[in-house]
C-alpha cells in the first residue's frame, strides 16, 4: 500500500520522535529540526506539512512562504506551544490549512490528517487512539523501543518521560501488561 509523506518540523527531539514515530504507522516522515533543514528537504514531495512555529533558526511562516513558492497547495499545519490569537489568525491567513496547540492531542492530529488527506486508514488509528494518554504511552514505548536497549526501572522510565513514578506504573500495567519489556522493581 502507498503511504503519504509528511514533512515534520520540529526542534524539540523527543517531541519530534514521538511525533514521527507514530506518524510512521501510516505515513512516511520525513524529519527536520531547523528551519533550514526544513527548506534543504523542500525538493521532495509532500502530502503535508506538520511545522513548530519556533524553530532555531527562523519560525514557521520562513518555512511557509517556501512552500508556497514550491508547491502552493501543500496542506500545512502549524503547531505551536506559544499561542495566541493574533498568531493563530496570522498563520490562517497565511495559507496555513490549520493551527494546533501544544501538547497535541493524537486522536484530534490523526482525525485532521485523515481528513485533510482523506487516508481511511487513520481514521480507523484515530478511532483506536482512545485518549492523550494512550498516545504518550504508545510515543514512550516506540521511543524506547527504538533507542534504548537497556531495561529501565520505574525511576528512570519516569525521569525520561516526565510522567510521575506512580502515574507511569499505572499506565504502563494498564497498556502494556503482557507486551511491556521494562523490568519494574
Amino acid at each position: 500500500m502507498w503511504k503519504k509523506t509528511i514533512l515534520l518540523v520540529e526542534d524539540d527531539d523527543v517531541v519530534r520522535e514521538m511525533i514521527g514515530g507514530a506518524l510512521e504507522r501510516g505515513y512516511n516522515v520525513l524529519e527536520a529540526s531547523k528551519c533550514s533543514e526544513a527548506l534543504e528537504k523542500l525538493g521532495t514531495n509532500y502530502d503535508l506539512a506538520l511545522i513548530d512555529y519556533v524553530l532555531p533558526d527562523g519560525n514557521g511562516f520562513d518555512v511557509l512562504k517556501r512552500i508556497r513558492e514550491v508547491d502552493p497547495g501543500l496542506p500545512v499545519i502549524f503547531i505551536t506551544v506559544y499561542s495566541t490569537d493574533n498568531l493563530a489568525i496570522k498563520a490562517l491567513r497565511t495559507g496555513v490549512t490549520d493551527y494546533m496547540k501544544k501538547p497535541l492531542s493524537f486522536s484530534y492530529l490523526m482525525g485532521k490528517l485523515a481528513k485533510i488527506l482523506e487516508d481511511k486508514d487513520s481514521e480507523a488509528h484515530q478511532e483506536s487512539a482512545e485518549s492523550r494518554e494512550v498516545f504518550i504511552m504508545d510515543s514512550i514505548a516506540a521511543f524506547m523501543e527504538s533507542n534504548y536497549t537497556e531495561d529501565l526501572d520505574r525511576a528512570q522510565l519516569a525521569k525520561k518521560s516526565a510522567y510521575g513514578e506512580i502515574r507511569v506504573q499505572q499506565d504502563i500495567q494498564q497498556t502494556f501488561r503482557q507486551e511491556c519489556k521494562i523490568v519494574f522493581e
